[in-house]
């Protein structure tokens, strides 16, 4: 049954001209090549041990957690349990939206001076020091980078604070790097897909890379789509035109957004949530976590999956209908990074029933760890560093903030429509947060 990954190319996932290769396409997307495997495992088990296993779990982070969530959405009935760590279920959302930097960086670039690595870098890291204490103390992380709203306007050169030439900014580049830090968005100012966070720096790239290439290969069923064709807006477009660039296949993010959802992601994508109703039937146990400081997932799209699967299970966002099977756990200040040692959880609560209530890792991250979304880890005082001193509470998950999950739906991202999380968080209650 093919291959269980997204593999080194592209060319595997689509016949040219035609279309997806949709027999390997499920294979790895929707996880039938690891779904057989796990039967195969089963009847060799009972084959030497005369007995099927007492228990069976997926562990899987990165692209090993979008398998993981192919495996509990399509197939839960041959699990007990599921760890899930960084998962990129929105493949081709999140490699597209891979690109909005570079693209951003290209329309600045047509405009002024590029923005240069130094100038990068003072903005992430202004901002980090902008909004560290937001949380309730001061560690060098941010426990939820969506309440920062600083703004690169501070380092425009000769203003009160910003660094020095030649890490300061002009006018255009704050703009750009500001678009950066608020993600994707179309002509009618709906954010498309989710930004990845300030102080995360992903470069200064001025052409989209080779995960952006690979979707659009996909979307398109065309070997030859190059990155250089795609543009922020038509405003980019039309300064290339007007210097000669030849732009017939150029493309802007909201409309290869749309293309790519119609043609790609509608059938690689895992972001159905009510294909988790057997899965919650079944009592399949969910241990899922994704870091705040994420450089490869943007970790916003695990809270918007988590977010519409309380409101489609209680018609609003109401996350206790989920935790006595499923609980996420940001991670404040982790960046992709697996940590396996959390796999005993999930056995205790499957095989013992006791849920897990914190994760921690000291060594990354902050030393508070993470907590049951939407709880987030309290300070309690003492040394900073000691987990002991933090306990898990609150609702990060306020109305304002969960506003700036809101994006345009499926297959309408050149539109100016929202998506809802339920009632109280329909798009025109969100007016007076921004969203």
């Amino acid at each position: 049954h093919g291959d269980a990954n997204s593999g080194s190319g592209d060319t595997w996932g689509y016949i040219t001209g035609v279309g997806l290769n949709m027999g390997k396409i499920t294979d790895w997307a929707q996880g039938r090549a690891n779904y057989v495997t796990v039967r195969l495992a089963k009847q060799l088990a009972v084959a030497y041990y005369g007995t099927l296993p007492h228990h069976t779990y997926w562990s899987g982070f990165s692209g090993g957690g979008q398998m993981g969530w192919a495996q509990i959405m399509n197939y839960p009935e041959e699990y007990d349990g599921a760890f899930i760590g960084s998962p990129s279920i929105f493949w081709e959302k999140h490699r597209l939206g891979d690109s909005w930097g570079a693209v951003v960086r290209r329309h600045v670039a047509q405009l002024t001076t590029p923005i240069s690595a130094a100038q990068e870098a003072a903005a992430h890291a202004a901002a980090l020091a902008a909004c560290d204490g937001l949380d309730g103390v001061v560690d060098g992380f941010l426990a939820d980078p969506r309440k920062c709203k600083w703004s690169a306007t501070n380092n425009i050169c000769g203003a009160a604070g910003a660094p020095a030439a030649p890490a300061c900014l002009d006018p255009i580049q704050a703009a750009g790097i500001d678009r950066e830090f608020d993600g994707p968005r179309n002509s009618f100012g709906v954010r498309v897909w989710h930004p990845y966070e300030r102080g995360v720096n992903r470069g200064v790239a001025t052409v989209a890379g080779g995960g952006t290439a690979q979707v659009m290969r996909y979307a398109f069923a065309d070997p030859t789509w190059a990155p250089a064709n795609l543009y922020e807006n038509q405003d980019s477009i039309n300064i290339d035109a007007a210097s000669g660039v030849d732009v017939s296949k150029a493309i802007t993010y909201a409309q290869a957004a749309q293309i790519d959802q119609i043609n790609g992601a509608q059938y690689i994508d895992l972001d159905d949530v009510s294909r988790l109703a057997r899965a919650r039937s079944l009592g399949v146990k969910v241990i899922a976590y994704h870091g705040t400081a994420d450089n490869q997932v943007p970790w916003r799209g695990d809270i918007s999956f988590y977010s519409r699967a309380a409101a489609f299970f209680n018609s609003n966002v109401d996350f206790s209908v989920l935790q006595p099977w499923w609980r996420f756990f940001t991670i404040p200040g982790m960046n992709h990074t697996a940590q396996p040692q959390w796999f005993s959880k999930l056995v205790d609560w499957v095989e013992k029933g006791i849920p897990p209530d914190r994760l921690t890792v000291p060594s990354i991250g902050s030393a508070g760890g993470g907590c049951p979304f939407p709880q987030q880890a309290i300070f309690l005082g003492g040394s900073i560093t000691d987990p002991a001193n933090y306990v898990c509470g609150g609702n990060v998950q306020t109305p304002g903030v969960m506003c700036m999950l809101q994006t345009t739906p499926l297959q309408q991202e050149t539109s100016n429509l929202m998506t809802s999380y339920g009632p109280k968080t329909f798009p025109a209650g969100c007016a007076a947060y921004g969203g």
